[in-house]
């Protein structure tokens, strides 16, 4: 799914109004949605789980995968 980000640009983070992959959708508190995204310039953090999370609301659906 490819999703488009509407929040605020954060130069360690997201960018306003770009498009990301998502490479899965994860369920956090209040069973609430979650996307996790990997980014250009992510580097293996040793966990072994690409990207990191980031929650759906803030987030547009430009295409889905589906």
């Amino acid at each position: 799914m490819i999703v488009r980000y509407k929040g605020e640009s954060n130069p360690l983070a997201l960018t306003k109004n770009m498009e990301y992959e998502v490479i899965s959708i994860e369920i956090g508190p209040a069973d609430s949605k979650w996307y996790r995204i990997v980014l250009e310039d992510d580097d293996d953090d040793g966990s072994g789980v690409p990207g990191y999370l980031y929650p759906a609301g803030d987030f547009e659906i430009v295409r889905d995968s589906q």
